[in-house]
């Protein structure tokens, strides 16, 4: 299935597909995620502890290696909404006290 480029940068978002899968492989937790550990040491873990401890790795794992088609470079993790222009930036750190939106 081609994905359709969004914006100028030709980012592409993760689907609901996308994440239905991810949370899949992360239930089943087998795949292995090349990853760092806290020392920044490369391991291997598996999908679901990555996705805990390094949700990029395991996002990024899945995006090249899992999804088929692979992502193409640009693909966004989050959807992070506009600053909000009718709040001073001084309390924009109580506007989303919470992730931004991903899965």
């Amino acid at each position: 299935m081609a994905r359709k480029a969004e914006g100028p940068a030709g980012e592409y978002p993760l689907t609901n597909a996308d994440w239905g899968a991810i949370h899949r492989l992360a239930w089943q937790n087998k795949e292995k995620v090349q990853t760092k550990d806290a020392h920044g040491k490369e391991v291997v873990k598996n999908f679901g502890d990555a996705l805990a401890t390094d949700p990029t790795a395991a996002i990024r794992h899945y995006a090249s290696n899992v999804r088929r088609p692979p992502l193409k470079p640009g693909f966004k993790m989050v959807k992070l909404r506009p600053p909000p222009a009718d709040v001073p930036e001084e309390f924009w750190d109580d506007v989303n006290p919470f992730p931004p939106s991903c899965c």
